[in-house]
């Protein structure tokens, strides 16, 4: 049996990949150790085996765990086998993104476009014409926030499925769709009520 402590030297590089990600999207460094430590173990680990193999201490690992499990990015339970509270990394990963966007993008977004559609009112106010430069950059904020909004909402609506398995038939729809949208067919309203029934067949 091989030992749970010890990451196979084949897929130490992965395990640093996991580290470095998650820092770039907002992680501490050792999170994102801990975080692919998890994902890449053979079986859940206690939190001990955490501190023998990532050479850190009880402390920060606990806080470690306690940060990951707050974004819904590991699971925790008693194991009666070793006596000790285990921890494995969660299975859907798409459901960590959605809790990522809703606990902390979604409202930056929020709050930047709100700043936005104020910063207008009050130039408008000002005299300022609605095709100047500076309104324009600022209706174009307006816009992207919208977009990436969509994208959160899109990302909720999938992760709700509640089965990886049932992702693939809704997001092998989705390049089909992008297409209709982009050269404004009339198919654009087909491939999206498409998109709807799948995503209501998934539910069921």
């Amino acid at each position: 049996m091989r030992n749970p402590k010890v990451l196979q030297p084949e897929i130490k590089n992965s395990h640093i990949c996991f580290e470095r990600f998650l820092q770039t999207v907002g992680f501490k460094r050792i999170e994102g150790s801990l975080y692919g430590f998890l994902i890449l173990t053979d079986e859940p680990v206690t939190l001990a085996e955490i501190h023998e193999r990532l050479q850190i201490s009880q402390g920060a690992a606990s806080q470690a765990l306690k940060s990951l499990s707050q974004w819904g990015a590991v699971e925790s339970e008693w194991s009666s086998e070793k006596r000790a509270q285990v921890h494995h990394a969660a299975e859907d990963s798409l459901k960590i993104v959605t809790t990522i966007f809703k606990k902390r993008e979604q409202m930056a977004i929020q709050e930047f476009k709100a700043n936005a559609h104020s910063t207008i009112e009050t130039f408008a106010k000002m005299g300022e014409k609605p095709d100047s430069a500076r309104m324009r950059r600022l209706e174009s904020i307006i816009l992207t926030c919208e977009a990436a909004e969509a994208v959160i909402s899109f990302v909720d609506s999938l992760s709700q499925m509640g089965n990886m398995k049932k992702y693939q038939g809704v997001i092998r729809t989705l390049p089909k769709a992008f297409d209709a949208i982009l050269a404004g067919t009339k198919g654009t309203q087909f491939v999206a009520s498409k998109i709807k029934e799948k995503i209501r067949n998934a539910r069921a």
